[in-house]
């Protein structure tokens, strides 16, 4: 018997942790997955790290409903794990759909799936979401965006630590809202600027002419048209 054959199994979860992602970032999948193999379950769910991985490998081996019960049945800590694990668990859903029907499923499938399938309570707090920010984050930025659509650092800092979001999110929420609720005369001015046309009408040529808005746009150039016609 090879003397250093259970010698993986003598590192802590700490050292097994810093091994692992260094195999991550070197792209090693062929290391990975053969110190996956040697570990002991036990070993692996004692830390979030080793188990995401384990995970992903048989959701990525084709183990779907493996991958779908490990999640259902051990719980992680790490967020970032856990929204990870969301995709993997949706998508593992998906496949066996897929290698049931023979057909990879549709948006209004996908959809369906979903709500038969919800996260289970091991990587989700049961919070509500809309685009990765939970609804009640969401509200209280809302509140805020009503009455400040610029915070300054600080307001953005409390807002964090309020929501429990990061800055980054924060910053991109904000900057998106600005984007999306710009002033109406902001926009009004921004379409006359796109509907101003030159125009020769009667004969007599003029720089410009400032077409009015929406529909009427269309009436101005068929007037003009019926204009340069008749002379």
């Amino acid at each position: 018997m090879n003397p250093y054959d259970n010698l993986v199994e003598q590192f802590s979860p700490e050292q097994l942790k810093c091994l692992v992602l260094v195999l991550l970032k070197e792209q090693r999948q062929e290391a990975l997955n053969k110190l996956l193999d040697e570990l002991k379950l036990e070993t692996i769910k004692q830390n979030d790290c080793l188990l995401f991985v384990y995970i992903q490998k048989q959701a990525n081996e084709g183990k779907y409903k493996d991958a779908i019960q490990m999640i259902s049945t051990y719980e992680i800590l790490d967020i970032k794990y856990c929204i990870e694990l969301q995709t993997i668990w949706n998508e593992c859903h998906y496949n066996l759909y897929q290698m049931k029907n023979g057909i990879f499923p549709k948006e209004v499938q996908r959809f369906r799936i979903r709500l038969k399938n919800p996260f289970p309570m091991t990587i989700w707090d049961g919070i509500p979401t809309k685009y990765a920010i939970p609804i009640p984050a969401r509200k209280i930025l809302e509140s805020f965006f009503a009455n400040n659509r610029n915070p300054d650092r600080t307001e953005k800092e409390d807002l964090a630590q309020k929501t429990k979001l990061c800055m980054s999110q924060v910053n991109t929420w904000f900057k998106n809202k600005r984007n999306r609720q710009k002033p109406k005369d902001e926009i009004e001015e921004e379409i006359v600027e796109e509907c101003i046309v030159p125009s020769t009408i009667g004969g007599d040529e003029q720089s410009i002419v400032s077409a009015p808005i929406e529909n009427g746009v269309e009436h101005e150039f068929r007037r003009s048209k019926r204009k340069r016609k008749s002379n």
